[in-house]
């Protein structure tokens, strides 16, 4: 078997390359710190088996699946991400998505949720409102090219910290309502 405890990086591990399918499930990630880039660039998959890995000492998915644009869904609902710190441009690309499972998500250490889903145009809805936001200073383009995203409740977003919006709903046509009366925009520029 393929040995990864002693890893505490793999950043770019996969990336770019021409993988269809993938099984990390018994990959002991315990001592990892780092998913940035993981699959980023790995156009042609369409499978990802990821459910027993440890990721709580994971502190950046940075363009984790980045540009997976054969994905059609995703299930992280078994992630811990208590340590997570970053999610820059995180999904950003997979135009193909139309689900993503984020449901056990923390993200009350989160500062940065650039791009987070740009592009993933094949969204209809996505549910993250168990996001805790209060530490997020960069929403830029986070759901920018959601072209058919239909329903999103950031409802209960904590924005007090957030400095930058900037294209954070650009293109999302579909998009009919929104409630955003909670925003604190005090530090918005």
């Amino acid at each position: 078997s393929f040995e990864t405890r002693k890893l505490n990086e793999m950043s770019k591990m996969f990336y770019g390359s021409g993988i269809t399918s993938i099984d990390i499930s018994n990959f002991d990630t315990e001592n990892v710190r780092s998913f940035i880039d993981l699959f980023n660039g790995c156009r042609n998959l369409t499978s990802i088996k990821i459910s027993k890995i440890r990721t709580y000492n994971i502190n950046n998915m940075d363009n984790m699946f980045k540009d997976c644009s054969s994905l059609i869904s995703l299930d992280l609902s078994y992630f811990d991400t208590s340590s997570l710190t970053s999610m820059h441009e995180m999904f950003s690309g997979c135009s193909k998505l139309t689900s993503i499972n984020l449901s056990s998500f923390k993200t009350d250490k989160v500062t940065k949720l650039i791009n987070t889903f740009k592009d993933c145009s094949k969204l209809i809805t996505l549910d993250i409102s168990n996001f805790d936001t209060s530490r997020v200073s960069m929403m830029e383009g986070m759901f920018s090219g959601c072209e058919n995203l239909f329903y999103l409740d950031i409802s209960g977003f904590n924005t007090s910290k957030v400095y930058i919006m900037k294209n954070m709903f650009y293109n999302c046509s579909t998009l009919t309502s929104l409630d955003i009366s909670m925003f604190n925009t005090s530090k918005v520029s």
